[in-house]
């Protein structure tokens, strides 16, 4: 019943383990051998994620560059979890008039910029769009699935962070909750350049 007062997952976690403990010594000389082990096994596993919980909590150091992405695009995660996701990217020193994407051909992954601009054109070489600082670079190929209908050329030399598409795909099946995230984040990026 007390569970119901519980907001925080932390204490939720903290309230099971104890009243495992308590079921368990009750148990202790009785013939509930099967319940004293399945309560073990809840105390691990509840154990196991305040560990975890513990960790993503803890405060976190960002880098300059690191800063200015969570604060700029990444502020809906907790500051672990963003760590987690810069670290399964590589940074990139870009250079200008490099390609990032080319329309038609399946990008390898996604780019957000660090800083820097990249021009967006279409099919027939017209200027779509600029992009810059906090920008994502091949999110829509990465939702829909589909090769891009557009080409997106580094105007300036600038750097990014890049997660390849397997990578990320095999993150994200062990951690559905940060995929959420992941495309809460793309959604807010693309809704930005819908406003310019």
């Amino acid at each position: 019943m007390s569970a119901f007062l519980l907001r925080d997952i932390l204490w939720l976690r903290g309230l099971a383990i104890l009243s495992s403990l308590v079921w368990i010594s009750a148990s202790i000389g009785t013939e509930f051998v099967g319940s004293i082990f399945w309560n073990l096994i809840f105390i691990a596993i509840n154990s196991w994620q305040i560990i975890a919980l513990l960790r993503d909590n803890q405060p976190v150091v960002f880098n300059e560059e690191e800063k200015n992405l969570y604060h700029g695009l990444f502020e809906n995660f907790k500051p672990g979890e963003f760590l987690k996701i810069v670290r399964l990217g590589q940074w990139q020193d870009l250079r200008a008039d490099s390609v990032l994407i080319r329309q038609g051909q399946f990008p390898d992954g996604v780019w957000v910029l660090s800083h820097g601009e990249a021009e967006v054109y279409d099919d027939k070489n017209v200027h779509k769009a600029t992009l810059g600082a906090n920008d994502l670079i091949g999110e829509m190929s990465y939702l829909t699935r589909k090769p891009p209908s557009v080409t997106v050329r580094m105007e300036t030399d600038g750097r990014a962070l890049f997660w390849q598409r397997k990578e990320l795909e095999a993150f994200f099946r062990f951690h559905p909750t940060l995929k959420i995230g992941y495309q809460s984040v793309i959604s807010t990026n693309l809704a930005g350049k819908l406003r310019r």
